[in-house]
């Protein structure tokens, strides 16, 4: 009976032993593994003051002064806030991984001696860079480099795609500042007519037809995609010669004003069977949109009025 209770606390014993050893593994593995995914940048978003985006001929420089981020370089503009706030979320959380050298004698097999992509960026008073060279030949991503380490990283395709975004897709792409609704006058001039829409106590009423019983949703629903309208392609930075856009004398053009402040935008001829070439006026680019915006426009005075309700007779 001795030995039998002898043997169980053996076994016991040496359970807990293999448990123990088992469990120290996993909890290696683990802290390795987290070694090498780990963030390669110990950054925060709100701690960049500026980046320089290098990516085969395009370089864009962006600089935030006084809290507000603006494109300095190829040109100066306003910054698309939502697209620049997604890159330096992805740029500061890049991890990689795995390492694949710790200190290679030729950074030129990785293609980073001349890198694909280059990301420089200041955040407080220390300057970081990211390098990003070949796509791997075997699996799905790329090598990268930062500066002052020397070791390569293998980072995921997606980053890759992610970090490497164009000027226009960084930049402020739109066109309207005023909101829908603080919208009380719309101008639609076309050809040899021009319609004038006045609201007035909370009722749209029709310049010199003010009998006419306007739907409100009816506006709104070809106000509100104008306003949020944005840029599809910028044509030109600064366009001196109008008639190869159609712009020399619009189709048609929209004005919207809130009683203070009033914006305009001219439609011109087709650049695409979806966008057509547009300008807003103040603004000196042109640019392409949607069609839509033109094709949704009321076309006859009818298309804006409310439909006649048939009264219910009671049987």
């Amino acid at each position: 009976m001795k030995y039998r209770s002898t043997l169980i606390y053996l076994i016991l014993a040496l359970l807990l032993v293999a448990f123990y050893l088992y469990e120290t593994r996993e909890e290696e593995k683990k802290k390795r593994a987290e070694e090498e995914t780990q963030a390669l940048f110990a950054v925060k978003p709100d701690d960049v003051t500026s980046l320089v985006l290098k990516s085969g001929d395009q370089e864009i420089r962006v600089e935030k002064k006084k809290g507000v981020w603006e494109i300095l370089h190829p040109l100066h503009s306003a910054v698309d806030s939502f697209a620049l706030t997604r890159l330096l979320n992805r740029l500061t959380g890049l991890q990689s991984l795995r390492v694949i050298a710790e200190s290679p004698k030729d950074l030129s097999e990785f293609g980073l001696q001349k890198p694909e992509v280059t990301m420089t960026f200041r955040a407080g008073d220390q300057d970081h860079a990211l390098y990003i060279g070949y796509i791997s030949p075997i699996e799905k991503g790329y090598y990268a480099a930062k500066a002052g380490d020397g070791k390569v990283y293998f980072i995921a395709g997606d980053d890759k795609r992610a970090l490497d975004r164009p000027l226009l897709e960084l930049r402020d792409k739109k066109l309207f500042t005023l909101k829908t609704d603080s919208v009380r006058r719309v101008i639609i001039a076309r050809k040899a007519e021009r319609w004038v829409l006045d609201k007035k106590d909370g009722r749209w009423l029709f310049e010199g037809q003010e009998d006419l019983k306007i739907d409100p949703e009816k506006v709104e629903v070809f106000v509100r995609p104008i306003l949020w309208a944005e840029a599809q392609t910028f044509e030109t930075e600064e366009a001196t010669d109008l008639k190869p856009y159609g712009l020399d004398h619009p189709l048609t053009r929209v004005s919207l004003s809130d009683g203070e402040r009033t914006e305009e935008i001219s439609y011109g001829l087709d650049a695409s069977p979806d966008r057509v070439f547009a300008m807003v006026k103040g603004k000196p680019q042109m640019v392409t949109v949607r069609k839509r915006l033109l094709n949704d426009l009321p076309q006859t005075k009818e298309d804006l009025a409310e439909k006649e309700k048939k009264e219910e007779t009671k049987q």
